[in-house]
C-alpha cells in the first residue's frame, strides 16, 4: 500500500514537472493593450490604485456615450418651429419640406463611412491577394532554377531523386510576417482615437447651430447651406461614434460596457420626450 502512494506521489511530480517544463517552453504572454484617445485601456480587474479604471468611471462613461449617440438627430427634429421661422426667409412661405431633407442628408452621410470602411477593406485584401501571388510565382521560379542546377550538376543515377528544397524563411521574416498581423488585430478591435475625434466635431457643430441663432436672418444669406451642412456632418459622427461605441464595449464586461450604453439611449430617448 505505502509503495503503490509512493508511486502516485512520483507520477504526479513528474507531471507537474513536465507541466512546469512546457509553461518555461512557451512564449510569454502579452497582456493586450488598446488605445483609446491617449489613454491606455487593458482589460485587467478595474482599480484605480494601479492606474485602471473603476467600475463607476466605466459605467457612466458608457451612459454618456449611449446619451450623445441619439442626441444629434433628435435635436434637430426637435427644434422644427424655429427651423420653419428660420426657413421661411428663404422660401414662398412656411412649408415643411426641411424635415424631409434633414432626414434624407443625415442618414445619407451615415452610410459613407461605412462604405468608405468597406472600400478600405477590399483594396487591403486585394494588395494582400497580389503580394502572395507575386511571392508564390517568386518561390515556384527559384524552385525551378534550383532543381535545374541541381539536376545538371549531379551526375546521372538511377537510383538519385531528386527533390526541390524547401522553402524556410528566416526568424526575422517571420517576425516581420507576424508583427503587422498583430498590429492590425488590435486596430480592427479598437482603433487609436476612434471616439474622440467625431465627439469633437459634432460638439463644434452644435456650438455653430447654436451660434446661428443669434445672427439676423437678413444677414445670415447662406443659412440653409450651413445648416444642412451640420446635418451632414452630425450624420457621419453619430455613425463613426456608434461603430466606436460597441467596439469599446467588446473589451468590458457586458455589465459594465453595453449594459450601461443601452441605459443611456434609453435616457437619451427619454429627456428628448420629456423637453418636447
Amino acid at each position: 500500500m505505502a509503495s503503490r502512494n509512493d508511486n502516485e506521489i512520483k507520477m504526479n511530480m513528474y507531471r507537474r514537472g513536465n507541466e512546469h517544463e512546457l509553461l518555461l517552453l512557451q512564449p510569454p504572454r502579452e497582456e493586450e493593450e488598446y488605445t483609446l484617445t491617449g489613454l491606455s485601456i487593458t482589460s485587467s480587474p478595474f482599480t484605480t490604485r494601479n492606474g485602471k479604471c473603476s467600475t463607476i468611471f466605466l459605467y457612466s462613461t458608457f451612459t454618456l456615450l449611449g446619451i450623445s449617440q441619439l442626441l444629434p438627430w433628435n435635436a434637430f427634429t426637435s427644434a422644427k418651429s424655429y427651423f420653419q421661422v428660420r426657413f421661411s426667409c428663404y422660401h414662398d412661405g412656411i412649408d415643411g419640406d426641411f424635415e424631409l431633407w434633414f432626414g434624407f442628408i443625415f442618414h445619407i452621410t451615415g452610410v459613407l463611412p461605412f462604405v468608405y470602411w468597406m472600400g478600405v477593406e477590399w483594396w487591403k485584401e486585394r494588395q494582400r491577394r497580389r503580394v502572395e501571388k507575386n511571392e508564390d510565382v517568386e518561390k515556384d521560379c527559384e524552385g525551378n532554377r534550383l532543381t535545374q542546377s541541381s539536376s545538371l550538376s549531379a551526375p546521372l543515377l538511377e537510383d538519385t531523386t531528386l527533390h526541390a528544397p524547401s522553402f524556410s524563411p528566416s526568424p526575422q521574416q517571420q517576425q516581420q510576417h507576424f508583427r503587422p498581423n498583430k498590429h492590425r488585430k488590435k486596430q480592427s478591435v479598437l482603433p487609436d482615437s476612434f471616439l474622440l475625434p467625431p465627439l469633437i466635431v459634432s460638439t463644434i457643430t452644435f456650438l455653430l447651430t447654436t451660434l446661428f441663432i443669434f445672427i439676423p436672418s437678413t444677414i445670415n444669406v447662406f443659412f440653409p447651406i450651413l445648416t444642412y451642412t451640420m446635418i451632414a456632418l452630425n450624420g457621419i459622427t453619430c455613425s463613426i461614434v456608434g461603430v466606436g461605441n460597441v467596439a469599446l464595449s467588446r473589451i468590458y464586461p457586458s455589465n459594465m460596457s453595453i449594459a450601461p450604453l443601452m441605459n443611456g439611449l434609453a435616457i437619451g430617448g427619454l429627456l428628448i420626450a420629456i423637453l418636447n
